[in-house]
């Protein structure tokens, strides 16, 4: 026997007879009937079993007040059960309704959705929660629309400053290429010789040796080529390149000379200690005063290097004087030899320091020099003391102590910056006090000189002295 859940004329009519029923039908279990209906009602079709196989029937829609209800198979349009019964009583079976679907159409945003609710549930959680989204919605658009707009101005004003950025960088490239292309021409025309002089404010701070010199300084060059071409032009520094160039020709021929004449290998050697120190001195200085307008650190590589050259000159001449003064007395020789190296090889070390060749050092540059050709003095007095003034005086005493004023008036007259000290500006490029200090240099050397020759010709017709109880010292 097959149970149905659509009802049919015979089972109406099968309700007037309460009993006939009852013998008849055997009504499904209460369990059954609700576990049915309930997945009936969420798929909303239903379910007819019948001998033949499964069929879906479509569940009935009324519409009442705006109000769309939904029936189930088993109530009919006016409310009242229709089909199998629930349960039974004693006259019959008691009819139960199935709960009803209200659907309720609302719109959000001019969208209309549409609701369901079970058993005519209150609204108003739902009508609320229409109204929050609707609300909500409305603030998400308001935002969104705010937020394009702002994006928008950000937008415009990202790209006005990446059009100024542009701006600013075509304009510095522009300064740069110009900037660039003048100083290549600038570079050029110092490289063939084409700078103008300058005053003293407008050197680097490096080149400011001098601020009494006020007009006439060369510009930084950059280019050791403008720097020598340099020489053929009138500057501050003209007279002193011209100067000690003409000293260090002038030694080296005079070098050359002498090792032609027909003495002995020791008196060869010790005159070119001599050759050595002035033409190192002279070539060391000219070359300085060339190319210190070229740079910062060129300017103090080659400064080193003259401060260098003016300590060898001192020791290269006490050595062949060292030599003839104490001819006859080898000990004593070499041991003035050894100090007055040790106390040249201490100058040089010192003068090699970065900040010995800064102006605030310039008395001090002075004043070691000075006291490097002071040191002579004790050896002259030993020297005085063993052969008597007369004939010290005789033999080297007089062209030494002449050379010896000339050093120390021309490190004075440097040190004090005399004349232009007095007068800035009248001296900058002839008869400043380092052109004097070069002209006595130069002079002092060719006195010294002129000293040895006559102190080799003497101690060459000097025969050695008796040895005796009295001169044991000189054997």
């Amino acid at each position: 026997m097959t149970y149905g859940f659509v009802t049919s004329d015979n089972e109406q009519a099968a309700d007037t007879s309460e009993k006939s029923v009852a013998d008849d039908v055997v009504p499904p279990s209460m369990t059954t009937c609700q576990t049915t209906c309930n997945t009936e009602l969420r798929k909303r079709t239903t379910i007819t079993p019948s001998t033949e196989g499964c069929t879906y029937e479509k569940p009935t829609v009324t519409t009442t007040n705006d109000k769309t209800t939904l029936l189930s198979p088993f109530q009919s349009p006016n409310g009242s059960p229709n089909g199998s019964h629930h349960k039974r009583s004693s006259s019959g079976y008691e009819h139960k309704p199935v709960p009803v679907l209200h659907k309720r159409s609302f719109s959000v945003s001019g969208s209309t959705f549409e609701d369901l609710d079970l058993l005519g549930l209150p609204r108003t959680a739902l009508d609320k929660a229409g109204e929050l989204a609707q609300c909500t919605m409305g603030r998400t658009r308001d935002l969104a629309h705010s937020t394009m707009d702002k994006a928008g101005k950000l937008a415009s004003k990202a790209g006005q400053l990446a059009n100024k950025a542009v701006e600013e960088a075509e304009d510095v490239a522009l300064k740069a290429c110009t900037g660039t292309r003048e100083l290549a021409c600038k570079a050029g025309q110092m490289a063939l010789g084409l700078w103008e002089c300058v005053h003293h404010t407008s050197l680097p701070q490096w080149l400011k040796d001098n601020e009494y010199l006020v007009f006439g300084h060369r510009p930084q060059l950059n280019s050791f080529r403008a720097c020598l071409y340099s020489i053929f032009r009138i500057h501050t520094e003209t007279g002193n390149i011209w100067t000690h160039l003409l000293g260090f020709l002038a030694f080296i021929f005079m070098a050359c000379r002498y090792m032609t004449f027909d003495v002995v290998w020791q008196e060869k050697l010790v005159f070119s200690a001599f050759f050595a120190g002035a033409i190192l001195c002279m070539g060391f200085s000219w070359i300085f005063h060339a190319v210190c307008c070229h740079s910062g650190h060129v300017s103090c590589a080659f400064s080193k290097l003259d401060y260098c050259g003016i300590a060898l000159l001192t020791v290269g001449s006490f050595v062949p004087w060292l030599y003839y003064s104490f001819y006859w007395n080898r000990s004593l020789m070499i041991t003035y030899l050894i100090a007055i190296v040790v106390l040249g090889t201490i100058t040089i070390i010192v003068s090699s320091f970065s900040a010995f060749a800064t102006p605030k050092f310039r008395i001090v540059r002075a004043g070691t020099f000075i006291i490097l050709g002071l040191s002579a003095v004790i050896p002259v007095c030993h020297h005085i003391a063993t052969e008597g003034f007369g004939a010290a005086m005789h033999m080297s005493l007089g062209p030494l102590l002449l050379m010896a004023f000339l050093y120390i008036s021309g490190a004075v007259i440097y040190a004090a910056r005399i004349p232009e000290k007095w007068w800035p500006g009248k001296f900058d490029i002839w008869f400043q006090s380092h052109q004097i200090f070069h002209l006595f240099v130069v002079s002092a050397a060719f006195v010294h000189y002129h000293g040895l020759s006559r102190m080799a010709t003497n101690r060459g017709l000097e025969s050695p002295p008796q040895c005796d109880s009295e001169h044991d010292h000189l054997c």
